[in-house]
């Protein structure tokens, strides 16, 4: 929820104040990086939980 609130940002800087370069750049590598942790947390939550 929160990648997907930072990319909600990010659409409306860009639209709205017309971010661009390194600010928008920021908030999409924030974005895919929360995105990445909630993956790879979830694949190692599922493994713990039901054991490989």
């Amino acid at each position: 929820m929160i990648a997907w609130l930072l990319y909600a940002v990010l659409l409306w800087g860009r639209l709205m104040r017309g971010w661009r370069s390194q600010r928008a750049v920021r908030w999409t590598i924030s974005g895919f990086v929360i995105l990445m942790l909630g993956f790879f947390g979830s694949k190692l939550v599922i493994d713990l939980i039901y054991g490989g």
